[in-house]
C-alpha cells in the first residue's frame, strides 16, 4: 500500500516557499526603499550642514563687521563728545544732555561766557539764544549776574579776570600780546553807600585805572584800580603774573610822566638814557 502523504505535503512545502520568496523580496524592497530614504535624509542633513555652515560663516562675518562698526561710531562719538566740550560750558552741555531740565546752576566759566557774549553784541546774544536755539542763560539772568559782581580797589577784578581768561583760551599767541596802560583822573569825591558790599566809598580825589589792552588785536579791559593810592612795582609785577594766568603775554607798559608814575620807573629802575650812556 503506497504512502499518499508526500504527495499532500508537496504542494504545501511549494506553497511555503513560494511565500517565504515573497516575503524576502518584500523585506529586500522594504530595506531598499529605507535605504533611499536614508541616503535622501542624510543628503539633505549634509546640504543643512552646509547651509549652516554658510549662515555660520555669514553671522561671523557680520559680527565682525558690526564690531568694527560699533568701535567706529564709538570712537567718533568720543570725538564728537570732545569738540562738544571743548566749544561748550559744562552747563550748556548738561542742558543739552536733558530736554526736560527746566533750571540749571551756571558756573563761572558759564556766567564769564556769556558776558562776554553780551558785552560783544546784545543782538546776537539773543539771536543764538532764541533763533539757534543754543542753551544761553537768559538775559534776566545776566543782568542779575552784573548787579552781584564784586569789585573791589586796591585788587584784581576777579570777574573781568574771568571774562579775560575765556576770551584768550582759545586765541592764538600773537592775539594774547598786550600791554597794561596806566591812567590817572579825576573824580568826584562824593560819598556813596554800596549796598552789596554794604560799604561807603567816597572822599577821594583820584582814581588809577590799569587797563589791559592788545597789541595785534583789538581788544581791551579794565584790571585794577585803586583810589589816591601810588601804583608800585609789586603791584604791577603781581598784576602781570596774574594775566599771565589768562594766556596774555604782557610786552610794555605805559603811562604818562605823572609825578607817582615817574616814582613807579624809578623803583623800577627804568629811566631816560642820558647822552653818552
Amino acid at each position: 500500500m503506497q504512502d499518499h502523504s508526500y504527495f499532500k505535503q508537496e504542494p504545501y512545502n511549494l506553497l511555503n516557499y513560494e511565500l517565504n520568496k515573497l516575503e524576502i523580496e518584500a523585506l529586500k524592497w522594504t530595506a531598499e526603499e529605507k535605504m533611499s530614504i536614508i541616503k535622501e535624509k542624510d543628503r539633505t542633513i549634509k546640504n543643512l550642514r552646509r547651509t549652516l555652515s554658510k549662515l555660520t560663516q555669514k553671522y561671523n562675518d557680520l559680527e565682525l563687521r558690526l564690531t568694527s562698526d560699533a568701535n567706529r561710531i564709538d570712537e567718533k562719538s568720543k570725538a564728537l563728545l570732545e569738540n562738544v566740550k571743548a566749544r561748550l560750558t559744562p552747563g550748556q552741555i548738561q542742558l543739552l544732555s536733558n530736554e526736560n531740565l527746566e533750571k540749571i546752576t551756571w558756573d563761572d566759566e558759564d556766567k564769564a561766557k556769556a558776558i562776554a557774549l553780551w558785552a560783544a553784541s546784545t543782538k546776537g546774544y539773543s539771536f543764538m539764544r532764541d533763533v539757534i536755539h543754543i542753551p544761553l542763560p537768559s538775559p534776566r539772568t545776566i543782568y542779575r549776574w552784573l548787579q552781584g559782581v564784586p569789585v573791589y580797589p586796591d585788587q584784581m577784578l576777579r570777574p573781568v579776570m574771568n571774562l579775560l581768561k575765556a576770551k584768550l583760551e582759545d586765541q592764538t599767541p600773537m592775539q594774547c600780546i598786550c600791554s597794561i596802560a596806566l591812567d590817572e583822573m579825576a573824580i568826584d569825591p562824593s560819598y556813596c553807600y554800596d549796598q552789596n558790599q554794604d560799604r561807603i566809598y567816597g572822599g577821594a580825589k583820584n582814581v588809577t585805572v590799569v587797563t589791559a589792552r592788545g597789541l595785534f588785536y583789538n581788544w581791551k579791559q579794565v584790571i585794577y584800580f585803586t583810589f589816591d593810592s601810588t601804583i608800585t612795582a609789586k603791584t604791577i609785577k603781581c598784576i602781570i603774573m596774574e594775566l599771565h594766568k589768562v594766556n596774555a603775554k604782557v610786552v610794555s607798559i605805559t603811562s604818562d610822566m605823572g609825578t607817582k608814575n615817574q616814582g613807579l620807573w624809578k623803583e623800577l629802575h627804568i629811566g631816560r638814557v642820558q647822552e653818552g650812556d
